[in-house]
């Protein structure tokens, strides 16, 4: 969904204020920057220990370990009750669509100000066709979408598998399985969910797992 003319960087704001991605369990692996190499320090006794934050001192092995090891990315989730409630609705014993035009009713709703593209609506429709929805699941994935466009989601990557439990292995795997599925109707599907944050949403994630 979008105007031709506009780039999805002004459509879907980026949850991580600046490099228009949000980090998802269901988008590609990012390549990580290479790990800093720690050279051997030779007579460390001579190194004047650096002060520490809480008033005390870091020797030269600690202040290794420092370096060796990033910093702990803190999980948060941006709960979205709108979606949940959409998801919790779908009827999942509801025959699949045969085709986009089944969709027609519950698709022709967009946010103030986005004027829908063509081709990608037309991709994501014949997505849904090709996943075997039935119409309750792609309207509520359509009014997920639309939410999410509206208020991008802020939930990060460490708050999506908290939420999922110990079952977010499961859950993630089977998720992607559907998306690459999906991927193949709908080249644009990663792009869409890692923009706006659905990709990290703990709903949206339980919902492609039952699809794959």
């Amino acid at each position: 969904m979008g105007d031709p003319g506009m780039s999805f960087e002004s459509l879907y704001p980026s949850a991580t204020g600046g490099s228009n991605v949000t980090l998802s369990p269901l988008s590609a692996p990012v390549e990580a920057a290479p790990a800093p190499v720690i050279q051997p320090v030779e007579n460390a006794d001579a190194i004047v220990p650096e002060p520490s934050a809480d008033g005390g001192v870091r020797d030269a092995a600690q202040l290794a370990a420092a370096v060796a090891e990033p910093a702990a990315v803190e999980a948060f989730v941006d709960a979205r009750p709108k979606i949940e409630e959409a998801l919790r609705d779908v009827r999942y014993e509801e025959p699949a669509a045969a085709s986009v035009t089944d969709f027609n009713a519950v698709t022709a709703r967009y946010p103030d100000g986005v004027t829908p593209d063509p081709v990608e609506r037309d991709q994501a429709l014949s997505a849904f066709v090709s996943a075997g929805l039935g119409i309750t699941a792609a309207g509520a994935l359509w009014k997920a979408g639309v939410e999410a466009i509206r208020s991008p989601i802020q939930t990060n990557e460490a708050g999506a598998l908290q939420a999922l439990g110990n079952r977010a292995d499961s859950l993630v795997a089977d998720a992607r399985a559907t998306i690459a599925r999906v991927e193949k109707t709908w080249p644009g599907v990663k792009d869409f969910l890692n923009r706006t944050g659905l990709g990290n949403d703990p709903a949206t994630i339980r919902f492609l797992a039952t699809k794959k």
